[in-house]
């Protein structure tokens, strides 16, 4: 498994890009239902 080391900055961006990825799936965005939200829910638990 590769290590990845993250600034405290680029780990609040992630963060952010998540959250607005899954708000706009949650709302009926264009990705509406996209298998790619539960991978970035386990995603944010690891941030």
């Amino acid at each position: 498994m590769t290590e990845l080391i993250l600034t405290p900055e680029e780990r609040e961006v992630l963060l952010k890009a998540i959250d607005h990825c899954l708000d706009t799936c949650k709302s009926g965005g264009a990705a509406s239902g996209c298998p790619d939200c539960e991978t970035l829910e386990k995603i944010k638990q690891k941030l």
